[in-house]
């Protein structure tokens, strides 16, 4: 499983160590040194993350997450950074099935579609927050359909997809 989530710095590494779930936008967690990438633990010193990331910030070191702007703005955060560029390329050269969890396939993302659609990705899981709204629930899921109809399989394949409501899925099933 392929995930929007990011816990390494180096993804050929974590790949052979059998990691699969990647933050692509970053995390609270995670935070950047000037030098390294850090994640915060809770267990690191016994102090909880949030009061963690609050000493680190005040040394100066942030969070490694993007939410800000455009799709353009938010990818040239992402290449201004190898960790988070290193995720961005795994998932463009994807060849799993992959999950997806917490994410409404937006314009405001257009960079993961293109990534998406420029993988080998044979089927997609997309978990979906129940809503009542049917109209944003079939938006989302025809956005899906057509990054799904933009991957290319050999043999003229299909991406399968399949949808499931969120809180249906167990936590890093």
């Amino acid at each position: 499983m392929v995930s929007e989530a990011l816990l390494a710095t180096c993804i050929g590494k974590a790949l052979k160590r059998g990691q699969t779930v990647f933050f692509l936008h970053g995390a609270l967690h995670l935070y950047d040194t000037g030098t390294r990438v850090d994640k915060l633990r809770y267990n690191q010193a016994g102090t909880p993350i949030l009061e963690q990331l609050d000493a680190s910030m005040i040394r100066g070191h942030f969070p490694l997450f993007v939410s800000e702007g455009q799709s353009s703005q938010k990818l040239a955060r992402i290449r201004s950074n190898q960790c988070l560029l290193d995720a961005y390329e795994a998932l463009s050269k994807n060849d799993l099935a992959l999950t997806v969890y917490g994410f409404k396939f937006g314009g405001m993302d257009q960079h993961i579609l293109d990534a998406i659609a420029r993988s080998a990705t044979p089927s997609m899981t997309v978990a979906i927050h129940d809503t009542s709204d049917e109209d944003e629930r079939a938006m989302i899921q025809e956005r899906v359909n057509t990054v799904a109809h933009r991957i290319r399989l050999p043999e003229h394949a299909r991406c399968a997809v399949q949808f499931v409501d969120s809180s249906s899925m167990p936590s890093w099933a």
